[in-house]
């Protein structure tokens, strides 16, 4: 594609400053940094609700179309737009529509897949790496779901191709769900449980998970398991910015050096 002169990196975010720093932030600052010198940049939350939240601790973020708005009245001509979101659903349409309509104001505007969507090939080997294998014990790695689901189906191929049926992807919304899940795992003789979560922060559906009697985690307890829950998002993995972070922005600081 063309040179780009700013770079906006939207993400449905998290109500916790700490993690939303951590690790929404540290994304955009690592691709801040490919992108160059005279690049303008915007963090963007497509929440209103995580928006109000941050703006309460005083972190001020903006909508993805305020986030355009002054990009275009700043005179940039050319957005990468950066999407931090994991796999299509309903807030990846509203960003899509955002950008369509946004895309008069600009010569160029590039939207980037989900991370899952654009890359399940790389997820699956960071999660290999992530989880390693242990003798008698399974991985249900717990997503959101939403849109068709392809992306997580296809995460799900790419595991198996590297050897790791021990893992199971379960959707929070969706199928497979947990009784999926439990056969999977019976099957493997598999008694001990790691679940883990397909989102960039874990958030409240780790607190679900760990507490609600009606939650997965209680689900596999009543089912026999010994069930350990990863209360880390993949967004604090230290890998994960390689993954959410597009080739085009690393071949760009290749070839700034």
């Amino acid at each position: 594609m063309a040179d780009y002169d700013a770079l906006l990196t939207v993400c449905f975010g998290t109500a916790a400053p700490e993690q939303f720093l951590n690790c929404f932030g540290a994304v955009h600052r690592k691709a801040c940094r490919l992108a160059g010198e005279g690049v303008q940049e915007r963090l963007a939350v497509t929440s209103p609700r995580i928006r109000a939240a941050l703006e309460q601790k005083e972190i001020a973020v903006l909508s993805p179309e305020k986030a355009l708005k002054q990009l275009a009245e700043e005179g940039c001509r050319r957005v990468l737009v950066l999407t931090l979101l994991m796999t299509d659903g309903e807030e990846w349409e509203r960003l899509r529509e955002t950008c369509d309509a946004a895309r008069q104001w600009f010569d160029q505007l590039t939207l980037t897949p989900p991370v899952l969507t654009r890359n399940a090939e790389g997820t699956a080997h960071l999660l290999n790496r992530w989880y390693p294998r242990t003798q008698g014990s399974g991985i249900v790695l717990l997503g959101h779901g939403g849109g068709d689901g392809w992306p997580y189906r296809r995460l799900q191929e790419a595991l198996k191709e590297q050897g790791r049926e021990d893992i199971f992807v379960m959707l929070l919304h969706g199928a497979p769900g947990p009784r999926e899940a439990e056969a999977c795992m019976t099957a493997l003789g598999v008694r001990r449980l790691t679940l883990g979560f397909l989102m960039i922060t874990a958030g409240h559906h780790a607190r679900q998970a760990a507490e609600n009697p009606d939650g997965p985690g209680a689900f596999f307890c009543r089912k026999g398991f010994e069930v350990n829950i990863c209360l880390k998002g993949l967004g604090e993995i230290p890998d994960f910015c390689r993954l959410a972070i597009p080739e085009i922005l690393w071949e760009r600081s290749e070839a700034l050096v």
